[in-house]
C-alpha cells in the first residue's frame, strides 16, 4: 500500500516507521512551513529523503487537494495540528487514519498529553480511528493502553505514545481485516480545549501536585510553565517538595524562604516547594532588580 504522512512531530515519524515495519511504502511526507510549526515539531525532510518519499511544506493543507490527490495514495496517516476537511481526508483509496493519544471517546480535542499530565490521569491510550467529519469522532480501528506514572513528564509521555504509534500502525497495516472491522465509539465524549498562557501560570495557592504536574506538562521543547515574580516572568523546568524540615504553617502563600541563582523555595498551598528556573541567575537577577525579593505575584 502507498501511504502519505501528514504531520510535523516525532509522532508522525513513529507512524511512518510503523508503515515501513509493515512492509508498505511511504510516497510523500507533508509538513507545515517553518513559521507555522508547533513547538514540538521536528525536521522531517531528512526522513523523507532517506525513505525515497517526496517532501512538501504547506500553509493550509485544506487548500492542497490537487497536491494530495497526485500521490494516488491508499492511506493517509494523519497527525496534523488542524482539522482536515472532507475533500482532503476522503482522497485516499482506503481512508485516512488518525492516531489520537487518548482512549476515545474520552478526551477528544487538543493538547492531549498536556491535559493528561496536568489533570493527574493514570490511564493513557492511543486510539487509531478513521477520520470523519467530527473532531476525533471516527470509527475505531485499534485502541492501545499505557500507564501514566507520577514520574512521567511531557517528554516521557511522548516517547510512550511514539512507541505505541509505531507498533499499532504496523499491526493494522499487516492485517487488512482491521479495515473491515471498524467499531463506532461508545460512550459520552468530552472535548479538551487548546491550552493557553493561563493554563501554565504557577500560582502559589496551588497544591504541590498541581504545580509539579503543570511544570512536567510543559517542559522544553515546549515553552515551560511560568512564574511571575514582581514584573518578571520566569520559565520553570523543575518543581519538587522541599525537604528542609522548615515549619511553614503560619506563613502566607508565596512566602519566599530561600533564593539561589536558579532555585527558589517558597510556600505553596500544602508545603514548601523548590522551583528551578530554566536559566541561571533568573531568581538572583529579579531579586537584585527589586532590591529585596519579598513576595510573589499570585
Amino acid at each position: 500500500m502507498k501511504c502519505v504522512l501528514l504531520g510535523t512531530t516525532s509522532y508522525i515519524l513513529s507512524l511512518g516507521l510503523g508503515v515501513l515495519d509493515s512492509g508498505n511504502e511511504i510516497v510523500a511526507v507533508v509538513s507545515l512551513e517553518n513559521d507555522l510549526l508547533p513547538n514540538n515539531s521536528i525536521n522531517l525532510e531528512a526522513f523523507a529523503k532517506e525513505v525515497g518519499a517526496g517532501y512538501y511544506e504547506v500553509r493550509d493543507i485544506n487548500n492542497e487537494a490537487k497536491l494530495l490527490s497526485s500521490f494516488d495514495a491508499d492511506i493517509f496517516m494523519c497527525a496534523w495540528p488542524k482539522i482536515l476537511k472532507q475533500e482532503i481526508y476522503t482522497l485516499p483509496k482506503i481512508f485516512t487514519i488518525c492516531a489520537h493519544p487518548t482512549k476515545l471517546p474520552k478526551n477528544r480535542g487538543r493538547h492531549s498529553l498536556h491535559w493528561s499530565k496536568v489533570l493527574g490521569l493514570y490511564d493513557g491510550g492511543v486510539t487509531f480511528f478513521r477520520v470523519d467529519d467530527g473532531v476525533d469522532s471516527g470509527d475505531v480501528i485499534l485502541q492501545l493502553s499505557y500507564d501514566i506514572s507520577t514520574d512521567d513528564d511531557i517528554n516521557t509521555l511522548n516517547s510512550k505514545i511514539n512507541n505505541l504509534a509505531r507498533n499499532g500502525i504496523k499491526t493494522i497495516l499487516s492485517d487488512k481485516s482491521y479495515f473491515a472491522n471498524l467499531k463506532p465509539q461508545i460512550g459520552e465524549p468530552n472535548y479538551w480545549r487548546k491550552r493557553n498562557m493561563h493554563d501554565v501560570l504557577l500560582d502559589m495557592r496551588m497544591s504541590k501536585n498541581m504545580i509539579v504536574n503543570t511544570v512536567k506538562s510543559f517542559l522544553p521543547p515546549y515553552p515551560c510553565a511560568k512564574l511571575i515574580v514582581n514584573s518578571s516572568i520566569i520559565d520553570i523546568i523543575d518543581a519538587k517538595e522541599y525537604s528542609g524540615g522548615v515549619c511553614f504553617a503560619n506563613f502566607e502563600h508565596g512566602k519566599v524562604f530561600s533564593i539561589s541563582n536558579d532555585k527558589l523555595v517558597v510556600r505553596c498551598e500544602d508545603c514548601l516547594i523548590e522551583l528551578r528556573s530554566k536559566n541561571d541567575n533568573d531568581f538572583t537577577k529579579v531579586s537584585a532588580g527589586g532590591g529585596a525579593f519579598k513576595e510573589l505575584i499570585l
